[in-house]
């Protein structure tokens, strides 16, 4: 259902069931799938490529031109997948040149007020919190959550399955399977909890789970890093594989994180960038499996 109000250009493609409601603007150059639904006052710019059952709220701006001086002009592109729920005011731009493109994946949760710069690329079912602004050429990969207002500079790279809590901000690749958190941002813990566990159900949460390691699992809980460097508690001492994870992600990944100057803050000691590398490519590969 397309309402009389909302303007559609000729050129546009709509799939079947699309409903389009009033003061809704759909630019040429558009292809929306089945089922979507574009609430009022929406704005889908030329250069949108959107799937199959995605929600458009009020006052958000697909395929916004790039924020980026390299732009010159012409059609670029911004693919958004299946399911996805794209909240009121989120922008997102699509890319500043014909090979590149703006890429969101399947069953994203995108909260008010979100912006997705120019080739960012975000995964499947990821949750992006209120305020999130995510900078120009990221990659935030699979089953990720954003707390609201966190800032991701360009370029950076959010590992699967972690999650980063409010207010957060980092310019440097945040790892997988961890929560990073505070002010300046620091690895947590490990992300033990499935992303949506209630949400999806008990079956798909059983066929998502093998994907973690044992040691991920809701049955233990991770270390967190003892304060000024002291030595962990006796009941941190009583788990031995959360505290040797602790330990590498503590002289290994967080230094991914953190800037030379944040690390002097925590425990953590200072390694060449050699070890450092050789220790990172040795936990992805272990936690691949």
């Amino acid at each position: 259902m397309i309402s009389p109000l909302a303007y559609v250009d000729s050129s546009a493609k709509l799939g079947a069931n699309v409903i389009v409601h009033p003061f809704a603007y759909i630019d040429k150059n558009v292809v929306i799938g089945d089922d979507c639904e574009i609430m009022p006052h929406a704005s889908v710019m030329s250069g949108t490529r959107m799937g199959k059952r995605n929600r458009v709220f009020n006052g958000a701006v697909i395929g916004a031109e790039p924020q980026d001086f390299q732009y010159k002009g012409g059609d670029t592109i911004v693919e958004i997948g299946d399911n996805n729920t794209i909240r009121e005011n989120v922008v997102i731009n699509r890319a500043t040149t014909a090979e590149g493109k703006t890429l969101i994946g399947n069953g994203n949760f995108l909260h008010e007020g979100v912006h997705v710069s120019h080739d960012t690329q975000i995964g499947n079912h990821c949750v992006i919190g209120y305020g999130s602004k995510i900078s120009g050429n990221c990659t935030i990969e699979d089953c990720v959550i954003f707390g609201g207002c966190v800032l991701v500079s360009q370029g950076c790279r959010v590992g699967r399955w972690s999650m980063t809590q409010t207010g957060c901000r980092f310019r440097k690749d945040v790892p997988p399977y961890i929560v990073a958190a505070k002010e300046p941002t620091t690895y947590y813990g490990v992300n033990s909890v499935h992303p949506f566990p209630r949400r999806r159900g008990r079956k798909d949460y059983q066929a998502h789970q093998p994907r973690l390691p044992d040691y991920l699992s809701r049955q233990h809980q991770p270390v967190r890093c003892p304060p000024d460097g002291q030595r962990p508690s006796p009941d941190e001492r009583g788990k031995p594989t959360h505290h040797r994870l602790h330990r590498r992600f503590e002289t290994g990944y967080y230094q991914v994180i953190f800037s030379e100057e944040d690390r002097k803050r925590g425990c953590v000691n200072d390694i060449p960038s050699f070890v450092l590398r050789v220790r990172i490519l040795l936990f992805i590969v272990v936690m691949s499996f």
